[in-house]
């Protein structure tokens, strides 16, 4: 079998030639503007400053100055695009895919200079209203999101139904190949949205096209129990004119198990085989910062990372992880590539600070697999398929 960077190069040539047809998205539903900031411990000069590098001692800071107080300087050092929608977006169109976006971007059809890069390469683009706001303080080992979402609750279904037009989105949905329904946790009207689409939306459809839809919850730990249960609920509505693919970070896999029933597993590729027989979902994916697994009707898949212990930017590695899969996916790569494809994506943007073109993404899977030789035997299977282990969660 060719190796998923033979494949990559393959289908960008076939594209470029015009010899492959190109799938088609639509995604949403969110939009922020993105601060990448490092927090600073000491300062030496104007120009020269020494950050935090690990959250615990971070946090140990706060926690001491409890009853009393401290005044912590923030450097901010990136401002970006964000959202888990306009950053897997992104990194689908560099797939080559023709995307349809809904989202906070800007108003009034006025849309924001970030994301015109974005915007104009999509099919078509909707927008709610100006982007959300995040603070993204970064560490070596993690981050903390600090997010101001007011514009976000402009996002209603009533209001897709505005901006698209009832027939013109039933059309869409009906003949796209995959919809992306992305954070979840958010977006307060997700679910109605879901609900209303199954109601109103799915019954109208006209042809037994193959359709998937992948849905990243975006760490729903603020989200009551029977709100993320009447979600997965709704979820489960979409099928089978859907295939669903679920997509969960440890700690997101965790909570829905809780929800749903589950109890605990160590294993991640034994707690996605579990929330994938007990939803009837199609896929569900789960990924942390050192392995991703994959449960689908034919067996447990898994896939170590390639380690970054100096990440560039962290902030969308989620997103770019889902976007790899998503690109895998819809060019119809094994279960196995989706996996390889989803992790070396992420590894790519975490490296780099940007999502890669499939043409590089190709060249980051050659010196992975150059990497992994040199290594020798004892690492000899970590760019394939592994035993399940268990890991910290990640994002």
């Amino acid at each position: 079998m060719e190796s998923l960077a033979k494949q990559l190069k393959k289908i960008h040539r076939e594209i470029q030639e015009e010899k492959r047809k190109v799938p088609t998205c639509f995604i949403g539903f969110d939009g922020f503007t993105d601060e990448i900031i490092s927090v600073v411990k000491t300062r030496e000069s104007s120009d020269s400053y020494q950050p935090y590098e690990e959250m615990a001692e971070f946090g140990k800071t706060i926690t001491q100055a409890a009853g009393k107080s401290c005044n912590l300087e923030l450097v901010t050092r990136k401002i970006k695009l964000g959202g888990n929608g306009p950053i897997l977006c992104n990194s689908l169109l560099n797939g080559g895919h023709h995307i349809h976006f809904a989202g906070c971007i800007g108003k009034k059809e006025e849309i924001e200079p970030l994301f015109k890069p974005i915007s104009s390469r999509c099919q078509n683009v909707w927008s709610f209203g100006a982007s959300a706001l995040t603070d993204a303080l970064e560490f070596d080992d993690g981050k903390v999101i600090l997010g101001k979402h007011q514009t976000l609750r402009d996002v209603t279904y009533e209001n897709c139904i505005s901006l698209i037009g009832l027939e013109g989105w039933t059309r869409l949905l009906d003949e796209i190949d995959l919809f992306v329904a992305a954070n979840w946790t958010m977006l307060p009207q997700m679910t109605d949205i879901w609900e209303k689409i199954v109601r109103e939306i799915i019954p109208q459809f006209q042809t037994d096209h193959k359709r998937s839809m992948f849905v990243d919850l975006a760490d729903p730990a603020k989200r009551g129990d029977s709100d993320l249960k009447n979600a997965v609920n709704a979820l489960q509505k979409f099928m089978p004119a859907f295939s669903v693919v679920f997509g969960l970070n440890r700690a997101e896999a965790e909570r829905v198990a809780k929800v749903i029933g589950i109890s605990d597993r160590e294993d991640p590729g034994e707690l996605a085989e579990a929330i994938r027989k007990k939803t009837d979902f199609s896929e569900v994916v789960i990924h942390s910062s050192k392995i991703a697994v994959l449960s689908t009707s034919s067996g447990v898949y898994h896939q170590k990372t390639r380690y970054t212990p100096k990440p560039v930017v962290s902030t969308g590695a989620g997103d770019n992880f889902n976007a790899g899969y998503c690109n895998a996916l819809l060019y119809q790569c094994s279960y196995e590539d989706r996996l390889l494809s989803a992790v070396a994506n992420s590894g790519y943007y975490v490296t780099h600070g940007q999502s890669p073109k499939m043409a590089e993404l190709a060249e980051y899977l050659d010196e992975w697999q150059a990497e992994e030789k040199n290594d020798g035997a004892e690492n000899a299977h970590s760019i394939g398929k592994v035993p399940g282990e268990s890991s910290e969660s990640g994002k």
